[in-house]
């Protein structure tokens, strides 16, 4: 018996002071070389977030100059949502109104000179008399913008204070019109605004004799005598505007009219 060998059990190993995590030697190692890996993950991740928290700091000291990038980002930002969905930004009621009355005078302006060559032959009373019903005092600054414009291309003669009443005159007549006549009433935008115009293209021939002699040769010393031969002497250019207007207003109005109309609705003025 003395020859054989014993296995120490438990008890042995415990009265020795030899503990199971000594037995199993191997295991512990890998054991706590898997706990020193985690450490050094731990580490490196403390690291990495005290990099990150210095980072973070950095971008608190300059928060001044990320403040002051907000505006030009969040634009930026709307143009390129606006782009992906397809929207255009709308500018503020106001804005869009200043910007059509100076577009809507330069298209008063151009339709004026286009037709210059041909003497009387007009489209400026169509255009006024549309705008203004359509618009309504939009038109109105347009229509003065206009006169203004006039004034610094030909030079600001007696002709200018017969244009600063007569085409705004055109535009309170309209909108007053606009006010007592429905557009989807065929007849009556045929008719009444074509005789109104007719009227207006009649008094323009008036007021401009009247503001002429008045202003070049003073309003006494036979003034009306005066006031009939210089009328007499453009008779011939004042039939030539008012057949113009009557068959532009008669062919054109009620048509400029509902296409204004839609144009108003997409510009949301």
């Amino acid at each position: 018996m003395s020859g054989s060998l014993k296995k120490p059990d438990g008890a042995d190993l415990r009265r020795s002071g030899i503990g199971s995590s000594q037995i199993n030697g191997s295991g512990a190692d890998d054991s706590c070389a898997d706990n020193g890996t985690k450490d050094i993950h731990n580490v490196s991740g403390a690291d990495d977030s005290y990099a990150d928290n210095g980072t973070k700091d950095t971008h608190v000291v300059g928060a001044d100059e990320k403040c002051g990038r907000d505006t030009e980002y969040e634009h930026k930002t709307e143009t390129a949502d606006a782009a992906k969905t397809g929207k255009r930004r709308i500018l503020p009621r106001p804005a869009r109104r200043i910007a059509f009355a100076g577009a809507y005078a330069a298209m008063i302006i151009g339709g004026k000179e286009a037709l210059a060559v041909l003497p009387n032959v007009e489209i400026v009373t169509l255009l006024c008399a549309v705008g203004a019903f359509v618009f309504g005092s939009i038109c109105l600054i347009s229509v003065l913008a206009f006169v203004t414009v006039e004034g610094l291309i030909y030079g600001f003669g007696t002709w200018i204070v017969s244009y600063y009443i007569y085409w705004p005159l055109v535009c309170l007549v309209f909108l007053l019109l606009a006010r007592l006549i429905r557009p989807d009433n065929g007849v009556a935008m045929r008719t009444i605004p074509t005789l109104a115009a007719l009227l207006l293209t009649a008094l323009f021939s008036v007021l401009t004799c009247l503001v002429d002699v008045g202003l070049l040769t003073g309003l006494f010393d036979n003034f009306w005598g005066r006031f009939a031969v210089y009328y007499a002497r453009g008779i011939f250019f004042y039939i030539t505007q008012f057949v113009t207007n009557l068959i532009l207003f008669a062919l054109l109005y009620q048509y400029m009219v509902n296409w204004l109309i839609k144009l108003k609705k997409q510009l949301v003025l």
